[in-house]
C-alpha cells in the first residue's frame, strides 16, 4: 500500500473508482488520467480477478475489457 499510496490522493482516481469526492489535482492526477485515456487497461491482481466477473459490483469501477 505504501508503494501506491499517491494515486489514492488523485482526483482522477478517487473519481474514476468512486471512492468520493476531492483529492489533488495537480501533475500526477493529469499523468494518472492522461495514461488512463490513452491505455483504457485496469490491472487486476489476483484477488480481484479470481472471482470473475459475477462477483463485481453492478456498477464496477472499472468499465474495461478483460480476458479470462
Amino acid at each position: 500500500m505504501q508503494l501506491q499510496h499517491w494515486m489514492f490522493q488523485q482526483q482522477f482516481f478517487r473519481e474514476n473508482l468512486k471512492l468520493g469526492e476531492g483529492g489533488e489535482t495537480g501533475r500526477a492526477n493529469s499523468m494518472l488520467e492522461e495514461t488512463f485515456q490513452r491505455t483504457s487497461v485496469s490491472i487486476m491482481g489476483k484477488n480481484m480477478f479470481s472471482g470473475d466477473e459475477r462477483f463485481w459490483p453492478e456498477e464496477a469501477p472499472f468499465y474495461t475489457p478483460f480476458l479470462s
